[in-house]
């Protein structure tokens, strides 16, 4: 929450005869209604008092301050900006002003201004900053890419914070982002853990703790944490889809449904829950009603390598072979497009992608018995490349699994070479489908 610190309004007004003491009377006025209605929550009334108050004194600071202030809680930094610039411009000294100001700057993303003046006016131990700017400081300090210096200034905050106190939880909550996003997963859960011994019920502290604990692999205790985040805040389509993430990844797709689905009411533009739910719906063989979410995701995020291959997938999965050849070539293009990707690992998706190319080639003209036999291999294989994009996990179980697809392996490997194609690795079509329902008659694949 920004500040919104009032001044008396009254001693900032000058002394002036007739009419003119009598406007500043009204804008007097106006300035205390508004700062009435902020105390009530209601801030539309509280900015249309403040903004009466600025047209009858718009020499008086306090005023463009206190509508500032205002303009930033209602989340419009863009007009909040001049009206706190004009309060300095009148008086320079104006911290609340000031503070305000650099939270405008940083949520408009002007993060330079934003870390200047931060910097300017955190230098006084007896006048702190308020938690809430801090955050901000800290997140402004970071988008200059300057991690060690927020690092430090959040640290310090931390050890000034009053003990078990709700700010101390947030604080303890930003320290432990901060160190997840360098991927210190134990020194971030151990943060996040004693946010939420200062406040049990900050949501926030247990969506990120859940989070963590999923990168760390402990998929129960991660859906527990998201569990308790998801109830603490019913309406908020993130938490939602952080808990229907998490179920997918331990392996709980009938569950992430519903979850999901709500995430979506929520938010119908969230295409981030509508790609999971897309995933969710896949993965139980719900493969048709997949592909119209799948295609709203890549028809706002056209390079998104894993939509891309998901949806050709389910393409495939319903017949459409012919569309998803043009999807797996585009995914390919994307993956092998990735800066940050390991060549192993762009070799590896080349590979895979390239095979399911093929696939669904075979897919799209009649075939003989071997053929059709191949199929069932590279939709093995195609599965395995939707749950590595996915980022699921479970390609780093390859070598264990065995036993299943044994049939279609054996009888894979010799279409496969009768048809000129490589040879496939044996571990590669053991790959469990998660009930892939294979198409005309084939049996379901087996879970892990």
């Amino acid at each position: 929450m920004v500040l919104l610190l009032l001044l008396p309004f009254q001693s900032a007004l000058p002394q002036s005869p007739g009419d003119g003491k009598e406007q500043l009377q009204q804008a007097n006025t106006a300035f205390h209604a508004g700062y009435d209605a902020a105390a009530n929550g209601d801030l539309l009334a509280a900015k249309a008092d403040f903004q009466k108050a600025v047209q009858l004194a718009p020499e008086i600071a306090e005023g463009h301050s206190a509508l500032g202030s205002v303009l930033l809680q209602l989340g419009d930094s863009t007009l909040a900006i001049p009206e706190l610039e004009r309060a300095l411009a009148i008086k320079g000294d104006d911290r609340s002003a000031q503070i305000n100001l650099a939270v405008a700057y940083e949520q408009s993303r002007d993060y330079d201004k934003s870390v200047g003046l931060f910097r300017s006016i955190d230098q006084d131990p007896s006048d702190p900053l308020p938690p809430s700017a801090i955050l901000s400081y800290v997140r402004a300090l970071t988008a200059t890419q300057s991690p060690g210096l927020a690092m430090e200034r959040l640290q310090k905050a931390v050890a000034d914070a009053a003990p078990n106190s709700a700010d101390a939880a947030t604080l303890h909550d930003a320290l432990g982002s901060l160190l997840a996003q360098r991927q210190d997963w134990p020194l971030a859960q151990a943060q996040f853990e004693q946010a939420l011994a200062n406040d049990p019920s900050l949501g926030s502290a247990h969506e990120h703790l859940g989070l963590t604990l999923v990168a760390e692999g402990r998929t129960a205790d991660a859906v527990r944490e998201l569990s308790i985040a998801s109830n603490l805040a019913p309406q908020n389509a993130a938490a939602q889809m952080e808990l229907g993430r998490a179920l997918i990844v331990s392996g709980e797709d009938d569950k992430a449904i519903p979850v999901l689905q709500k995430a979506v009411e929520l938010a119908p533009d969230f295409i981030d829950a509508k790609y999971q739910l897309a995933v969710a719906l896949q993965r139980t063989g719900q493969e048709q009603q997949s592909i119209p979410l799948f295609r709203q995701v890549v028809e706002v995020q056209p390079h998104n390598a894993p939509a891309l291959t998901n949806l050709a997938l389910a393409l495939v999965q319903t017949g459409n072979s012919k569309e998803a050849i043009a999807l797996y070539q585009r995914a390919l293009a994307e993956a092998l497009r990735k800066p940050q990707a390991a060549a192993i690992e762009r070799q590896e998706r080349s590979r895979i992608l390239g095979t399911r190319v093929r696939f669904a080639r075979f897919e799209s003209v009649p075939r003989n018995e071997a053929a059709d036999e191949t199929i069932v291999v590279l939709a093995v294989l195609a599965q395995h490349e939707a749950q590595l994009l996915a980022g699921t996990g479970r390609a780093n179980r390859l070598p264990r699994c065995c036993g299943f697809f044994d049939e279609a392996a054996l009888l894979g490997i010799d279409a496969v070479n009768a048809v000129g194609l490589p040879r496939a690795d044996p571990q590669e079509l053991a790959v469990v489908c998660q009930r892939l329902r294979l198409r005309r008659g084939r049996r379901d694949a087996h879970d892990l």
